[in-house]
């Protein structure tokens, strides 16, 4: 299960966080429309810190993803694009900066 906070005052949490199942995305990128799935045929993923999209089985390659969890890993989807490959990255569109006024925290229960 997937829990969503938007938190409106926010502090180091967001950039020094251990759990790689909670994740914190720039809320006003991500905007309203979230979703979760798991990835198709021509998935595009742009990594946080990388200077632009690659494709999505590509990244999971390099890496290291094993082959048996790629079908299976949660995709959290924001405005048409993927926005945080669960337990491993964020996208760099919605990485939260220094001026963002409004962060997503999303967390996987198990």
């Amino acid at each position: 299960m997937l829990q969503v906070a938007t938190l409106d005052t926010w502090g180091d949490e967001v950039f020094a966080n251990p759990d790689p199942w909670t994740s914190y995305l720039d809320g006003e990128a991500a905007g309203f429309d979230v979703s979760i799935r798991t990835r198709r045929p021509g998935d595009e993923f742009h990594p946080q810190g990388m200077p632009s999209p690659v494709r999505l089985t590509n990244w999971m390659t390099t890496v290291k993803i094993p082959l048996r969890a790629r079908d299976r890993l949660p995709l959290v989807v924001a405005s048409g694009r993927i926005a945080w490959v669960a337990g491993y990255r964020v996208g760099q569109p919605f990485t939260v900066r220094a001026g963002t006024r409004r962060v997503l925290r999303l967390s996987f229960v198990r």
